[in-house]
């Protein structure tokens, strides 16, 4: 199970965009390393208190990139597990929650990739103007 949700968050990254192709298997080995170091699964969720753990111990014996790498790793990762996660049966949602939660993902993405609240706007208008005016409140 672990091999197929590292993989699943690989090829996230890499359809999303979301990091330098290159970097992606060491994005994928720090979260396997901070979760058995944990002894945790991958499905649960990290703390706070572990995250700082984990970047504490990491921190005595990498690089300042590497450790920077891993803090976005962790970071990453959880958007993974709110976004994509682990089959969450999304089916019998409404028309207007599933439009809700598209604007929640969509305003998660853009802050992740740290984009300027005027872009913010601007695409959540986008995601209105497509006819759902009354549906993204």
């Amino acid at each position: 199970m672990k091999k197929v949700i590292l993989k699943d968050f690989q090829r996230f990254l890499s359809e999303k965009k979301m990091a330098n192709p290159n970097s992606i298997p060491y994005l994928s080995i720090w979260v396997a390393n901070c979760y058995d170091s944990f002894d945790l699964s991958l499905t649960q969720p990290l703390n706070e208190t572990q995250k700082q753990e984990f970047i504490a111990q990491f921190t005595k014996n990498h690089e300042d990139w590497q450790v920077k790498q891993a803090q976005d790793a962790l970071r990453l990762f959880q958007f993974f597990q709110g976004n994509n996660l682990f089959n969450k049966d999304k089916t019998n949602l409404s028309h207007l929650e599933k439009w809700q939660n598209l604007e929640k993902q969509t305003r998660k993405l853009l802050r992740l990739k740290h984009r300027s609240q005027s872009t913010e706007k601007a695409y959540i208008n986008w995601l209105r103007s497509f006819g759902f005016r009354g549906h993204l409140t």
